[in-house]
């Protein structure tokens, strides 16, 4: 969590160093993707006017729902809904209360029918705070929030970070529907594609993680043990156990490549995804078929030196038999097998070149030119489809609304009629008291014998009330109501 906060810390430094070099030299214009029409402001505005929504007094709600969950130990979906709609309106000093919130209700019972409209709710809101950061915090933390974007969402967001040039968050949000495998919606995907590729040529400076102490010049030898609940058996499965960044932007990479065209930009972008997530037999296999069909231009030419480039830098492992042997665990190159891929590299380097199917052309620039002009051809259905989304949103949240309020009315009836049929039974047993007399005698003569302490004064006082016999002496349980008898319950005193 250090490193990824240090991280940020260093791109919203990066990100204000290139707005001040734009500012110097006179660009005042800001890099954007998607039309200021695509976000459908001034329709996701009406929202407000809803008396579901405008009736809300946001800094009030958040102590009504804390205390709702104190005492139930429940959230409802509904009320979170209502709650990131109106997370504009929280008082900043309360947003890590609000935040708690969200993070409870992750373990509630209505998590499971989480609205589609919170997510997004909650990335426009924290678009409008300008608090995107604390956002991916709670977007990455799956176990803990259990956000995941929509496809109109992520565009707005991923948008967002690129006018500020930031195109580490950007990637990160382009990581996240790679996780999903899902790249069904085309603005989505040639966003990703933009944010993955501009992160891959634009890195950050490395942060040392101050806790973990990495990256330090001396390193102890000495063998530090930790004292840990259990062991967990080793578990990799090459999807979400990835952690290093270059492994999950290669991957990204591939994905979006795989789910493209069969065009120069989609092909080039699968293998430098093989080369940073360090499948390089995958990529000798790709490169191989480019050069067996004699497919002109095939892949760009800086596209072959990224591979070439994220080869060499795979740190090589010596052979550790019990890694080997572990099927759970990530398994590095050896150096043998790292000299040996370099070796092969510029063998099907020289066969490209002399086949004369690498292209000049600079891939950074296609991918610009194509999300840029794709891009416009797709704001007028995504436009559509929010509006659709807005007006069937508004229509659930009443519905769900109108449900709860059911439940409730129905939950205080009970209450009632509970209460009214017990009230009816205490005079029951008043009323058939003399009739029952027999049976109360009888079950008295029958109920256990007890031996009454003196040192239990409050215990004696309660017998001599209802028993009326002196004190120190033996008795026998009586029945505290006629009820009790009837039903054969009885209680020690």
């Amino acid at each position: 969590m250090a490193a990824s906060m240090s991280i940020r810390a260093a791109c919203r430094l990066n990100t204000i160093f290139r707005h001040r070099i734009h500012s110097q030299l006179g660009c005042q214009k800001i890099r954007t993707l998607l039309s200021s029409a695509y976000s459908c402001d001034e329709l996701w505005a009406k929202r407000s006017e809803n008396p579901i929504l405008s009736a809300i007094n946001a800094n009030e709600f958040i102590v009504k729902l804390h205390e709702k969950y104190e005492k139930e130990k429940l959230i409802s979906a509904i009320d979170i809904d209502i709650l990131a709609n109106n997370i504009e309106n929280v008082d900043f000093t309360e947003i890590d209360f609000t935040e708690n919130l969200f993070k409870r209700f992750r373990s509630c019972q209505g998590a499971l029918d989480v609205l589609d409209s919170t997510p997004y709710a909650l990335v426009r809101g924290y678009i409008n705070m300008k608090q995107t950061d604390r956002f991916l915090d709670m977007l990455q933390d799956k176990f803990g929030y259990g956000i995941f974007l929509d496809h109109y969402s992520g565009s707005l967001l991923m948008d967002y970070f690129i006018k500020q040039e930031n195109y580490y968050d950007a990637a990160q949000v382009a990581y996240e529907f790679m996780l999903q495998e899902d790249y069904t919606n085309q603005t989505v995907k040639l966003l990703s594609l933009y944010s993955s590729y501009k992160h891959l040529i634009n890195p950050l400076p490395e942060v040392v993680d101050e806790e973990s102490g990495e990256n330090t010049e001396q390193k102890s030898d000495e063998t530090i043990y930790m004292r840990v609940p259990y062991v967990r058996n080793p578990s990799f499965d090459d999807h979400f156990d990835l952690v290093e960044d270059r492994h999950v932007l290669g991957k990204t990479l591939h994905s979006i490549g795989n789910h493209g065209n069969d065009d120069i930009i989609h092909r080039s972008c699968r293998l430098i995804g093989l080369g940073l997530w360090e499948k390089i037999s995958d990529g000798f296999k790709i490169l191989r078929e480019y050069i067996s069909s004699n497919m002109k231009h095939c892949i760009t030419q800086d596209a072959l030196d990224r591979f070439k480039t994220a080869l060499d830098e795979i740190e090589a492992q010596p052979v550790d038999p019990e890694l080997t042997s572990n099927r759970g665990i990530q398994v590095k190159l050896t150096p043998e097998e790292k000299t040996k891929y370099q070796e092969e590299f510029e063998e099907i380097r020289q066969s490209l070149q002399k086949a004369n199917l690498l292209s000049t052309e600079n891939l950074d620039e296609l991918i610009e030119t194509l999300v840029k002009s794709e891009l416009p051809k797709l704001k007028a259905h995504d436009i559509t489809a929010q509006e659709q989304l807005f007006a069937r949103w508004e229509i659930t949240r009443q519905e769900k609304l109108n449900e709860q309020l059911e439940n409730y009315r129905y939950n205080q009836r009970k209450k009632e009629l509970i209460k009214q049929m017990l009230e009816i039974k205490e005079k029951e047993e008043l009323l058939n008291y003399y009739e029952r007399i027999h049976d109360i005698q009888l079950a008295a003569s029958k109920a256990p014998k007890i031996e009454v302490e003196e040192k239990h004064d409050e215990i004696e006082e309660d017998v001599k009330k209802y028993l009326k016999i002196p004190r120190k002496r033996k008795v026998y349980e009586m029945p505290r109501s006629i009820f009790e008898v009837v039903h054969g319950k009885q209680e020690e005193y």
